[in-house]
């Protein structure tokens, strides 16, 4: 009896851990440092990093990463 109550009780705190969450990964890909950058480069950036900040910084319990790049 014992044996078996050590068992459930394992599995019920297994059970209870939650899985490491993984980012959700938004990306923004624009004209960082050419002739377009003044419309549309490092503002646009900053732009994405409030819509995520006044979004709450998360998506369905998940953290939210923004990446960016020049192409």
């Amino acid at each position: 009896m014992l044996t078996s109550l050590a068992v459930l009780m394992s599995l019920t705190s297994a059970h209870a851990q939650a899985p490491a969450s993984k980012p959700v990964k938004l990306g923004v890909l624009n004209d960082q440092s050419g002739q377009y950058a003044d419309a549309a480069g490092p503002a646009s950036v900053e732009v994405a990093r409030m819509a995520v900040a006044d979004f709450g910084g998360k998506l369905l319990g998940q953290p939210i990463e923004l990446i960016f790049a020049d192409h």
